[in-house]
């Protein structure tokens, strides 16, 4: 009796050894963990992801996970340890994913390890473990954060003055927004490093670009390849690099095949340019846009739209070239600002510091509608030129630019009309310089078509429209008749509708190119 209550004894022991340790294994079910770490600076983002079992325990809760962030080495400790919360979609899946988590402020430059542990009723199980390492701070050029992915270029946002430096060609994968606006301006450094960010997209933002709004910002060595952007918003500053630069160096920057298509600009302003929308104070050399694509329809109020820059405020800008075509259809309103500044290069240049050794070669196109009821072309002013659109404020300065390509002009409804082969205005209050400027017609020159009387019209009725057309300047200011410098390299201008309000401007033509550089004299003899 004794011997088979000891044998009953050692079974029942046996068996409660048994379903302990399949109740401690039942604790912790067949779930596979992986963790995804982007890493910026000193700081990471984890987001931890499961493969459930069918049991679906994180559904129920019965699983709690949790991700630790720890030391290397031989002193290595625990310094950081946050919960998931598991996103758990309505139907049962067995991939599931956590929420992000930030650990921040870590060392610069230092190993850790992260893990992904999960527990049940006090057993725990690392699912994953990962050792990264923290970045510099990017504190000075000699030790720049490296870009090396699309995650760390958005991210670039997250510490606006530091020195960056890209390590790889960079795929956007299609639409994005622009890292900086004017909340968040770039104050940096970015060295592209000759290396090039393409398949963009831009959203539609104020600021629209790259870079989106930049501040003392300098940018050098990149390529960025085949942007686009199509839009219809109001008050618009639009570039492949940014929208805005102030107080910027820019260089060596290629701007490849862009391709931009902006209408809807019904109110406040609009400066748009391949590169720049506007640059304020800024430096800008040996930078190129090549194969650009504009388009700018219903061309309202305060528009200055360039094939380089749409507006250049007292930035100076030197050995640069834009190739491409830039088209744009004035839509008038009844509003009485309603402008549109339109060049190969620049739509406006108030510079006295210059755009200085430059060439455009770029075909423009301006259509307006067929018929016009509105008041807005009363008043509405149309300046445009191969090379530069006009001046508005401040002095412009040219040295050593040239103009190639045609100008196919349509303008029958507005009431004020400058047109040039290299610059369709220069205003009466300042003194404009123009040094070493050719225009070069390309296969028809100056195009132009202007208004005419209907055919129903009162005999005492007058074309009221005020135009002026040249093959180098169209509108020459009273203080600018002894400092434009300019020439035509050959006639090619055609008139239809020329009424009794068209002045021509005075222009010479002269194949004389031995006062410019070598750039400009190959790029017209070497076509």
């Amino acid at each position: 009796m004794k011997r088979l209550i000891a044998l009953c004894s050692t079974l029942c022991l046996g068996l409660l050894i048994v379903l302990t340790s399949c109740g401690k294994k039942n604790n912790l079910p067949n779930i596979e963990g992986s963790l995804d770490i982007k890493i910026f600076k000193t700081d990471l983002s984890v987001i931890a992801k499961f493969t459930d079992s069918e049991d679906h325990d994180l559904y129920n809760d019965n699983v709690k996970a949790y991700i630790t962030v720890s030391s290397t080495g031989e002193e290595a400790k625990e310094i950081s340890r946050k919960d998931v919360t598991i996103t758990k979609p309505t139907t049962m899946e067995t991939s599931l994913s956590g929420n992000k988590l930030d650990f921040s402020n870590l060392t610069s430059d230092t190993l850790y390890s992260v893990k992904l542990i999960i527990s049940s009723k006090g057993t725990q199980k690392t699912l994953a473990t990962r050792e990264v390492t923290t970045l510099s701070t990017g504190e000075s050029e000699d030790d720049p954060i490296l870009v090396d992915s699309l995650d760390m270029l958005l991210g670039m946002n997250k510490t606006k003055d530091a020195y960056y430096k890209l390590t790889t060609d960079i795929d956007c994968g299609g639409s994005i927004s622009s890292i900086f606006n004017s909340s968040s301006t770039f104050a940096g450094t970015f060295d592209g490093n000759g290396h090039k960010i393409y398949n963009l997209k831009f959203d539609s933002n104020q600021y629209t670009g790259l870079f989106g709004y930049m501040v003392g910002a300098t940018v050098k060595n990149l390529t960025i390849e085949a942007p686009e952007y199509s839009a219809s918003r109001g008050n618009t500053y639009l570039g492949a690099l940014a929208g805005y630069a102030k107080h910027c160096i820019i260089s060596n920057i290629t701007i490849i095949s862009p391709k931009f298509t902006h209408s809807g600009q019904t109110t406040t302003y609009g400066y748009i340019g391949g590169l720049i929308g506007q640059a304020e104070n800024s430096t800008i050399e040996n930078c190129a846009v090549l194969d650009l694509n504009l388009n700018v329809s219903e061309a309202r109020l305060k528009m200055y739209v360039g094939g380089f820059v749409g507006e250049n405020k007292n930035s100076k800008i030197t050995d640069c070239y834009v190739t491409g075509n830039v088209e744009s259809k004035i839509s008038y309103t009844s509003n009485s600002d309603g402008c549109l500044y339109l060049g190969g290069f620049s739509g406006v240049n108030d510079s006295s510091s210059g755009i200085i050794n430059c060439y455009s070669k770029v075909n423009v196109k301006v259509t307006e509608p067929e018929s016009v009821s509105n008041e807005g072309r009363k008043t509405f002013r149309l300046c445009v030129g191969g090379f530069n659109g006009g001046n508005i404020h401040y002095a412009s300065r040219f040295d050593n630019c040239a103009s190639i390509g045609d100008l196919d002009i349509t303008v029958m409804h507005a009431w004020f009309a400058y047109i040039g082969g290299f610059s369709g205005y220069t205003d009466n209050q300042n003194i404009s310089l123009y040094d070493n400027c050719v225009y070069v017609p390309a296969e028809k020159g100056i195009v132009a078509k202007f208004a005419k009387l209907a055919d129903n019209a009162a005999e005492d009725e007058k074309i009221e429209q005020k135009a002026y057309i040249s093959m180098t300047v169209g509108f020459v200011g009273a203080k600018n008749t002894n400092t434009l410098h300019t020439i035509a390299y050959r006639e090619m201008l055609e008139i239809t509708n020329e009424h009794e309000n068209i002045t021509r401007t005075l222009y010479r033509i002269s194949q004389d190119l031995t006062a410019f550089n070598q750039t400009i004299r190959d790029i017209i003899l070497k076509p």
